[in-house]
């Protein structure tokens, strides 16, 4: 979403007021968002967060937890 937009690491922690280290880490999967900060995430990549919601509810598989 991040690069679709045309956007750095850098420039979207600066416009979600965050350190480029969390980008760099919820992109590589060390730490996940949660729903408002996928929110936030959405809106500083001009994305619709309803279509990304959408697309999570379809890749999960079911409601148990995941190792």
């Amino acid at each position: 979403m991040r690069e679709e937009s045309g956007l750095t690491q850098r420039e979207l922690a600066e416009i979600m007021d965050e350190h480029r280290s969390f980008v760099w880490k919820c992109e590589s999967g060390e730490r996940r968002l949660d729903a408002v900060e996928l929110v936030r995430w959405c809106l500083a990549c001009g994305a619709d967060s309803g279509a990304a919601f959408a697309q999570i509810r379809k890749n999960v598989k079911s409601a148990k937890r995941t190792i």
